[in-house]
């Protein structure tokens, strides 16, 4: 938004336009902000997947294990 040249009337629609032109500077930081949290979320999700996965192997061996034991 170019700024008012000097001596120019100030209207009430002119402090509007700048206001928008203020908002929409800082919703696009935000969605760049929020473009690299989501980045963030999306490995995050692949090592939780990848820590069930574990997880899930990890009991079956020890169900394994216990059924073993019991059975001598």
């Amino acid at each position: 938004m170019k700024p008012l040249f000097p001596g120019t009337i100030e209207l009430p629609n002119d402090k509007y336009r700048f206001q928008i032109a203020e908002l929409k500077e800082e919703n696009a930081r935000y969605a760049d902000e929020n473009a690299k949290f989501a980045d963030e979320n999306a490995k995050f999700a692949d090592e939780i997947i990848r820590y069930a996965d574990e997880n899930a192997r990890l009991k079956a061996r020890i169900a394994e294990l216990e059924a073993r034991q019991g059975g001598h």
